[in-house]
């Protein structure tokens, strides 16, 4: 029989109506906001000499220093493709609090550490809240995680076990010889490799590291690797994604279904609510084999065990509601806040050195006056004595940070800072990468210079200190509780890739290499890192 045409042509017309209503409804709000913004701008004027008495006399505290906005949109369209590019260029001209609206959403942006420090320190109880958006919602089940859940005594509970079972000094510690095992896999996949994808070596590295942490095996030689890979890489490209409805809510719909952000979405939760319910299964199904076989030994657990068998009457108590959308979505964020940030920031690291062969000759020959000629690998106890190495990821994270912007947080109640009143409800973003590259806190802050962290003028900064000037890993409450996981992972690889190989580009000339960046939740390089290893001890 031959196919019946007829059911095609609605399905071909709803997108184009689709299209049609979303090009009138813009070209509505286009022509309402010039309309407007110039009304409104000639009243602003009109208004400014007949009631600047009447605001110099009041009591009430003005708002921060704000861009001229359009009605509807308010400053959307100033955000580009690269906000944190954006975000610096507004703040160089109105100042570094800065306020503006995103639809109806009040926005306060600051790059200052002082200012940082009084949102992340001072005043962090009460901007330790996260904003309601709809990716992080429907990817980690309302709220269910830790780093996008709501603050409250959900979260606090959370972050303890997750500091306790997984981020902790001993525990981190413990994961020694699975850093040296999925290493040692690298390193010998590179040896076999001529030309090498570091990019994605580094993603696989990270991956299997922190999945042997978080659900105690490696995803190597597991058939769902590559799924969980393209999981993680999907949810953190839409979680930076713009989503109108976060801002416009009523346009939210429309456009969401005609950009396909909607079925993406969707679809990602299923995927991700499969994968992760074999996972959980399996784990349930082999604490009780231990339970019948009387086996109680607490080294057999991993973080996924640990959270299964927490005290589920004790949480309840508190009123924690600890279900099966909780332990899926803590693991999904474990894998999620622990692969990219950690794979991206070793790319960075190479892609400098690469760049800087003055800074990747330094590295080596410290590398070889620590540890001597012509070694099998380097231990993690060796990194201590590596200054210049700890120097150089400094300085690849400082301007490269993971997170170009700091997961939003949300304003709890009303306050004031620096004099300014910001009102219950705003949404606070942090550019830790216009801080990174401030020339009112570095000096050159565009170059590469890994030496200004040991006898510069930024000897005593580094990712803990109470400056705020490195914010690779956040400030205050929510900052990210896994930076000693991360930054013994990024260490261990960068020396021994240094150590073992000399390296050059793909396209044999460092000018080829593309240090440009591709925005989202994590800022990644644009173009993948193809490198040429040859050993450098024969």
């Amino acid at each position: 029989m031959c196919p019946s045409f007829s059911p095609i042509v609605p399905l071909l017309l709803y997108p184009l109506a689709m299209l049609l209503m979303l090009a009138l409804t813009i070209l509505a709000i286009v022509l309402l906001s010039l309309f407007f913004f110039k009304k409104s701008t000639a009243d602003i004027a009109s208004a400014t000499t007949t009631t600047s008495t009447i605001i110099n006399t009041s009591s009430v505290q003005p708002l921060p220093p704000s861009p001229p906005k359009f009605p509807i949109i308010g400053n959307l369209h100033q955000f580009g493709s690269s906000p944190h590019r954006s975000l610096r260029s507004l703040s160089e001209r109105y100042g570094s609090l800065m306020l503006l609206h995103l639809g109806h959403l009040p926005v306060l942006v600051t790059s200052s550490p002082s200012i940082i420090r009084e949102i992340t320190q001072t005043q962090d109880h009460l901007f330790a809240n996260r904003p309601s958006l709809k990716a992080t919602d429907t990817l980690f089940r309302h709220g269910h995680d830790i780093a996008f859940a709501p603050y409250g005594e959900y979260w606090r509970e959370m972050k303890k076990a997750t500091i306790l079972h997984l981020l902790s000094n001993k525990k981190v510690g413990s994961y020694k010889y699975a850093r040296e095992e999925e290493l040692a896999f690298m390193m010998k996949e590179i040896e076999r490799t001529v030309l090498v994808d570091i990019t994605k070596m580094f993603h696989v590295l990270s991956r299997d590291v922190i999945s042997r942490a978080v659900i105690g095996e490696s995803t190597r030689n597991k058939l769902w690797g590559d799924d969980l890979s393209r999981l993680i890489d999907e949810s953190s490209r839409m979680m930076g994604e713009f989503y109108v409805g976060d801002y416009i809510p009523w346009l939210g719909k429309i456009v969401g279904v005609v950009s396909g952000f909607e079925r993406r979405l969707r679809n990602a939760v299923e995927r991700s609510d499969k994968l992760l319910e074999e996972i959980v299964k399996e784990h349930r199904r082999r604490i009780a084999k231990r339970k019948e076989e009387g086996d109680g030994d607490a080294t057999h657990e991993c973080f996924l065990d640990a959270l299964l068998t927490l005290d589920e009457w004790e949480l309840k108590c508190k009123g924690v509601v600890f279900d099966s959308d909780s332990i899926k979505a803590v693991i999904l964020d474990m894998f999620g806040a622990g692969i990219d940030p950690t794979s991206i920031s070793m790319e960075w690291t190479m892609a400098e050195l690469i760049c800087h062969p003055t800074a990747m000759r330094k590295l080596k020959e410290e590398i070889i006056k620590v540890v001597g000629p012509n070694k099998a690998c380097i231990k993690e106890e060796q990194l201590a004595d590596m200054n210049y190495l700890k120097a150089v990821v400094k300085e690849a994270l400082r301007l490269h940070p993971p997170a170009s912007i700091i997961i939003p947080r949300q304003l709890l109640q009303d306050t004031n800072i620096k004099g300014y009143r910001i009102p219950k409800g705003t949404m606070v973003l942090m550019n830790a990468w216009a801080t990174g590259r401030d020339p009112k806190i570095w000096d050159s802050p565009e170059e590469f210079r890994p030496e200004r962290f040991i006898n510069g003028e930024a000897g005593g900064i580094n990712f803990s200190s109470h400056g705020y000037q490195l914010l690779a890993f956040g400030a205050g409450r929510r900052s990210c509780p896994g930076m000693k996981f991360s930054m013994t992972l990024i260490e261990l690889a960068i020396a021994n890739l240094v150590y073992v190989f000399d390296w050059k580009p793909a396209k044999g000339e460092i000018e080829d290499i593309d240090m440009s960046e591709v925005y989202g939740l994590t800022t990644r390089k644009r173009e993948a890192l193809m490198l040429i290893a040859t050993k450098a001890f024969k």
